[in-house]
């Protein structure tokens, strides 16, 4: 983990303007990654970064409930393998380095049974990230787990530890580090956000 936390710095020359992508790429960054998981897969642009990310011959497989994203994504050859169904209830053979949650995680009804179920296709080392949307109760069954939880602002300029108020951010300096202080005091006197964006993750030992 660098001095900012776990963001990738190099993300924007080779990408596109910040947001919560260089967070999630920096958690990907320099990982073994050979086989990895997309759920909620839709337009294929997470699967786009675990190809970039992950080994030359690894194996990635993307879960969508739309038909029409699956065909769409058939085309554009990203994943090895498209599957059509409900990400809560979907069985896969073998273990992931790196399963991503992204943006649909807050609609889950049960979310602690498809925790349960999810980590369990994690492989040794292997990491689940989520992002999106979030209650206060959603942040409290993720750290009860031991995910380590970031609200998000400012299109991702800032993150705050939901546990701990550190501060990361993407560009250092006195300005973004005012912001963000007092960005903390007000969550400090006001208490966390009920609702919030949140980037967090788990790596399973």
């Amino acid at each position: 983990m660098n001095k900012n936390g776990f963001i990738d710095a190099e993300y924007t020359y080779a990408f596109h303007s910040p947001g919560e992508e260089p967070w999630i790429c920096g958690l990907l960054k320099n990982r073994h990654i050979s086989k990895a998981l997309d759920l909620g897969c839709g337009s294929g642009f997470w699967g786009f970064i675990l190809r970039t990310y992950a080994a030359s011959n690894a194996k990635i497989i993307g879960v969508d409930i739309s038909t029409e994203s699956l065909k769409r994504l058939k085309n554009l050859g990203i994943y090895d393998e498209l599957v059509l169904g409900d990400a809560t209830s979907l069985d896969f053979d073998g273990a992931f380095d790196a399963i991503l949650v992204i943006e649909f995680f807050h609609q889950l009804p049960d979310k602690e049974r498809f925790l349960r179920a999810i980590e369990e296709k994690l492989a040794k080392k292997g990491l689940l990230i989520i992002s999106g949307p979030s209650t206060l109760e959603m942040r409290k069954i993720l750290q009860k787990r031991n995910y380590s939880v970031y609200e998000y602002f400012l299109r991702g300029l800032i993150l705050i530890d939901a546990k701990t108020g550190q501060l990361l951010l993407t560009y250092p300096s006195k300005a973004t580090l005012i912001l963000a202080s007092l960005l903390r005091l007000g969550r400090i006197f006001v208490k966390s956000p009920k609702n919030v964006h949140i980037i967090a993750f788990k790596e399973v030992s």
